[in-house]
């Protein structure tokens, strides 16, 4: 479902600036699943993406 929404439309803007971006479609993965099962909360997500991220983000 997130592949298939055209890069343009997610990496309009970059900045030179300071460290790298994570990748807005990963970025999009992870709130997707976090919300999918009902986590709401930044620490929350991010505890559950540290758990779940070669099996869900990555495929």
């Amino acid at each position: 479902m997130v592949e298939s929404i055209p890069a343009n439309d997610l990496e309009n803007e970059y900045s030179w600036i300071g460290r790298p971006e994570y990748p807005a479609k990963l970025l999009l993965k992870m709130l997707l699943f976090s919300y999918s099962r009902k986590v709401f909360a930044g620490r929350k997500i991010a505890e559950m993406t540290e758990e779940n991220a070669r099996g869900v983000l990555y495929k």
